[in-house]
């Protein structure tokens, strides 16, 4: 999942694949978009907002995008697991007094923009850097750029960043990097307390 902003369009979120097979994207005004057999295929918000339930939505675009309807729940990875602990944070604070926003936290490897989000974690600056060296590395290795998909996204209250997030697994707030998984773990596998866990004192 990538956060994108498109000039002319505003703010994108696309799910995608590393081989760029697959693309499903959300806008702030459209809705959802995808791509199938050269078609663009669109899910208003009324739309997703009118049916019983928000998995009718996600099996329509399965079914549509020929992905298909698991047959068993996926297995939570270290990936997965960081969407699922952004989205129990910011559905916990939904009617706090305090605006929440996940957005990206931009990064480019080859010439870094110093995204400001970054400024007040230190283990997330260390982060940054190490992911800049492996695209490096990868382009001294291989001698041709890369496609760089952005890991990072900002956890904001009231536009003040109070965690950000590594797509690998990880969440870095002032008192450092904390791995997902383990903490996932350790709370019996329980979401929302994973989520207080790591977040507890930034929680409504």
């Amino acid at each position: 999942m990538s956060g994108h902003e498109v000039e002319g369009e505003g703010r994108l979120v696309i799910v995608h694949d590393e081989q760029d097979s697959m693309s499903i994207q959300w806008d702030l005004v459209g809705g959802c978009k995808f791509l199938v057999n050269g078609v663009v295929n669109s899910i208003s918000w009324i739309e997703m907002m009118a049916l019983v339930s928000p998995h009718e939505t996600l099996k329509r675009i399965e079914v549509g995008t020929g992905l298909g309807i698991p047959k068993a729940v996926p297995v939570t990875t270290a990936h997965s697991l960081t969407y699922r602990v952004m989205a129990s944070a910011l559905a916990t604070a939904v009617d706090d007094r305090y605006e929440w926003y996940a957005v990206p936290a931009p990064m480019d490897p080859y010439d870094d923009p110093d995204c400001p989000y970054f400024l007040p974690f230190e283990s997330a600056q260390k982060a940054r850097d190490d992911y800049a060296e492996a695209a490096d590395d990868q382009i001294a290795a291989t001698g041709r750029d890369i496609h760089f998909f952005q890991p990072f996204w900002a956890l904001l209250r009231n536009l003040e960043p109070i965690a950000i997030f590594d797509s690998a697994g990880v969440i870095h707030t002032v008192i450092g990097a904390t791995e997902l998984m383990p903490s996932y773990e350790y709370m019996d596998r329980k979401l929302a307390l994973t989520t207080a866990r790591v977040l507890g004192p930034y929680l409504p």
